[in-house]
This record gives structure tokens, C-alpha cells and sequence, in this order.
């Protein structure tokens, strides 16, 4: 549910870092902005690109790269699927 994933981003506070397109507050600098994020090659550099990758990204980062600066979040399957499908859905 795209709805859904914009409503998870702005509540867990992705907007803090990313710029994220038509979700109120995101307007981060700190971290790569995530508008036309399914048309990237890679997630976090070295990461293929799919919405499988991007789940797995968004519910456990530091077990993909340990050093990154991306917090662990305690997101669930559910949510990291909707939050996913919101992001493939910006143009």
C-alpha cells in the first residue's frame, strides 16, 4: 500500500535525512535523496537494485553494511514492503 509506505516514512522520520518526494518534512540532506530511487543501479553503492533489496535494506541495514550511518529501525516485513512500493512509485 503506497499510501501507507508515505505515511511510515513520515512516521518514522526518514525525511530527517533523505529528501523524499510528496511525504510533508522530507527534506534531508544527510543521506542520498530517494526520488527516482527504482531507477538507481545500485542501494548504498554496492546493493543491486530490486524491490527485494530495497526491503532488506530498509529492515536491517548494518547485516548489508555494518558501517552504515542508515539506523536500525525495527521495521517490519509489512511495513518495509509498503514503504518499498511508495518509493517505486515516484516518478
Amino acid at each position: 500500500d503506497p499510501v501507507r509506505g508515505a505515511f511510515l516514512i513520515q512516521r518514522d522520520g526518514c525525511g530527517g535525512c533523505h529528501h523524499i518526494p510528496g511525504v510533508v518534512g522530507a527534506a534531508g540532506k544527510a543521506a542520498p535523496s530517494l526520488d527516482h530511487l527504482a531507477s538507481q543501479p545500485y542501494i548504498s553503492g554496492n546493493l543491486p537494485n530490486s524491490p527485494e533489496n530495497v526491503m532488506r535494506w530498509i529492515q536491517s541495514p548494518h547485516s548489508i553494511l555494518p558501517n552504515t550511518k542508515m539506523p536500525e529501525l525495527g521495521i517490519a516485513h509489512a511495513e518495509a514492503r509498503d514503504i518499498t512500493t511508495y518509493l517505486w512509485s515516484l516518478p
